[in-house]
């Protein structure tokens, strides 16, 4: 078979699907072009859930591609699993160690549509160093801004992740106590109270508060997840309120 003839699919078609099938896996956060290696190298889609799971998918539309590439393996200690996604047919998995992913691109032909295939599962590699997947976190969140698709509920998770994950950081570093003071990073929501206020929400304790911030927020240690059961959110109409009874924050 050609070159040629295998080419059932475009790069930046198969990277779009590959895209989505790690959206399907339930990853939190996926993108496509992710720099890694101190921004030498960029990936062609990474998803990212936790350090015990970061996958990276190398995108291969024909045989020229695949045979040119010679720094996948620079790759690996940046994620715990890795693979490459490919037409059907035009790699042979012998060519590639068993630790490496094969997904399958199996075109449909006529009206039927393409699908991917795990030809190849990808073996787990031991968890990522807690620093080096929080590096991995900051730089995702930082291309938020210059990707187009609506992407808040995704930032605002990677925001909370990042802030959890800097707190397990320096409960390592200092033997389990933390003494640093976690600063509130207040967010203007777009939500108001039920009085009308516009509402501000700090994405690590997840406190809810009218401007301007009250001093009892600010004198008060942030720790993460910490007011996750004391405020009842609205999304249909973008709308905050105290629960359990709780005094409205906005009148206080």
């Amino acid at each position: 078979m050609t070159d040629n003839a295998r080419i059932a699919i475009s790069h930046h078609d198969l990277q779009q699907m590959v895209t989505r099938k790690l959206r399907n896996m339930n990853y939190l956060a996926v993108l496509q072009e992710m720099p890694v290696k101190w921004g030498r190298r960029r990936v062609d889609v990474i998803g990212l859930r936790s350090p015990a799971d970061v996958r990276i998918v190398e995108v291969k539309a024909n045989r020229t591609d695949f045979d040119r590439d010679n720094k996948w393996e620079g790759y690996l200690p940046w994620c715990t699993r890795f693979a490459f996604a490919y037409p059907e047919g035009m790699i042979d998995p012998a060519e590639l160690p068993k630790e490496v992913g094969l997904l399958e691109y199996r075109g449909g032909g006529g009206l039927y549509p393409g699908y991917l295939y795990w030809a190849r599962g990808c073996r787990k590699a031991p968890e990522m160093n807690l620093k080096i997947y929080a590096n991995l976190m900051r730089g995702l969140l930082g291309r938020f801004n210059s990707i187009q698709r609506e992407a808040a509920l995704e930032k605002g998770a990677c925001e909370r992740h990042i802030r959890k994950l800097e707190a397990e950081i320096r409960l390592s570093q200092d033997g389990g106590e933390d003494e640093e003071l976690i600063h509130h990073a207040w967010r203007l929501s777009g939500y108001t109270s039920p009085s009308g206020k516009i509402m501000y929400h700090c994405p690590i304790c997840l406190a809810w508060t009218a401007g301007p911030v009250k001093p009892k927020f600010e004198t008060a240690p942030c720790e993460p997840h910490k007011y996750r059961d004391d405020f009842e959110v609205c999304i249909a109409t973008k709308t905050v309120r105290a629960a359990f009874g709780m005094a409205a924050n906005d009148d206080q």
